[in-house]
């Protein structure tokens, strides 16, 4: 990223929330939010949340029931994206929604 950024480019990233279901909803926020920190970000570039949506009969839905994960439902889903926008905002980050749902034909 450092040579991306060298070079003047901007940068979008994206970040899957609600893949690690409830239990894991603080620790993945604080890893994103040290992880962003730890780039070499500015206000020209752009994280995009995305909403994780589980599949029926994928592989992540069978090791999620194996590990005994609780998914998090649209609502919880929507609050976490709202609380890291504002956090990656407050750093002077835009953020912006990426539903990839829009993208499957």
């Amino acid at each position: 990223m450092k040579t991306l950024k060298t070079a003047g480019l901007s940068v979008c990233l994206i970040v899957m929330v609600g893949l690690g279901g409830r239990q894991y909803r603080e620790e993945h926020a604080r890893a994103t939010l040290k992880t962003l920190r730890a780039m070499p970000l500015s206000s020209e570039d752009l994280v995009y949340l995305s909403p994780f949506v589980e599949q029926d009969g994928s592989e992540y839905q069978r090791q999620r029931v194996v590990r005994g994960l609780e998914p998090m439902d649209e609502a919880e889903i929507e609050s976490e994206l709202e609380r890291l926008a504002a956090k990656i905002r407050a750093r002077g980050l835009k953020a912006s929604r990426y539903d990839i749902r829009e993208f499957i034909y």
